[in-house]
């Protein structure tokens, strides 16, 4: 579930970049813990966005169907 959790914030970050840019993984072990840090220099999230992203059920994607993209972060 971890690898799906970063891939997913890799793939936003490197859909966040509109022509050029760079998007960066840095990992760090911290006592028992690891510690994932992933930079972009992507657009960023909206001002108004900020308040609702970690709501439950939130998502600017959808499917063909038009589902909803999965909670994956809710379930970690």
């Amino acid at each position: 579930m971890v690898l799906s959790l970063i891939n997913n914030l890799l793939a936003n970050a490197v859909e966040a970049i509109e022509e050029e840019g760079y998007v960066s993984l840095h990992v760090k072990r911290k006592d028992q813990f690891v510690e994932f840090c992933i930079c972009d220099n992507g657009s960023g999230i909206a001002p108004k966005r900020k308040e609702i992203i970690f709501t439950a059920g939130y998502t600017k994607k959808f499917d063909a169907a038009g589902n909803p993209s999965t909670e994956l972060a809710y379930r970690m």
